[in-house]
């Protein structure tokens, strides 16, 4: 019988023990609050920065891409072209020097001169790519020395240099496969 007792003695402390622990102080409460509203007065600033950064550096991850995508989208289309000069989200900027010919720049490499002893030089069917990396409006992609891509997908390498503003950003494309990587 003693067992019974202690037993239920226990049930009736262990119910007023859940009454009176059934919910939070007006302290506690503050307190959380308290804590809530400095750590959002920290973070909630940066949050616009945090997103801007993310977006610029999406935005360069893609035109990264585009570029390494340039000797593939060569092989695919079979057809030869040279990246060459000024770009920018438009397109290829207009040459203000006055070249006579676009195919005067081509490497002797990728000429082919008569066997013959004919003045007439045969080039390859290289023309200046009508397509460009994409880019956002305000880029600015500059390609001192032309790099020749093939429609076998093998590429020349070269430098190209991202023009964002005030920031630069030197790219070494190598041979074969002209892969895009930052030159630091």
């Amino acid at each position: 019988m003693k067992t019974s007792v202690s037993f239920q003695e226990r049930q009736r402390q262990a119910a007023s023990y859940k009454l009176s622990s059934r919910g939070f102080t007006l302290l506690e409460i503050l307190v959380v609050l308290f804590i809530v509203g400095v750590t959002s007065a920290v973070v909630l600033p940066r949050l616009p920065l945090v997103a801007d950064s993310l977006d610029f550096a999406l935005k360069r991850q893609s035109f990264e891409q585009s570029l390494s995508g340039l000797a593939y989208e060569a092989y695919t289309e079979n057809q030869d072209f040279v990246l060459s000069g000024h770009y920018t989200s438009l397109g290829r900027a207009t040459e203000q020097t006055g070249t006579n010919s676009t195919r005067q720049g081509i490497r002797a490499d990728l000429r082919t001169l008569p066997a013959a002893g004919e003045g007439r030089e045969y080039l390859p069917p290289v023309i200046l790519a009508d397509v460009t990396p994409s880019m956002p409006e305000g880029w600015e992609l500059v390609v001192a020395e032309p790099i020749y891509f093939r429609g076998s997908g093998f590429c020349t390498g070269g430098e190209a240099e991202l023009v964002i503003g005030r920031l630069r950003y030197a790219y070494a494309l190598k041979a074969p496969s002209c892969e895009a990587t930052l030159v630091d």
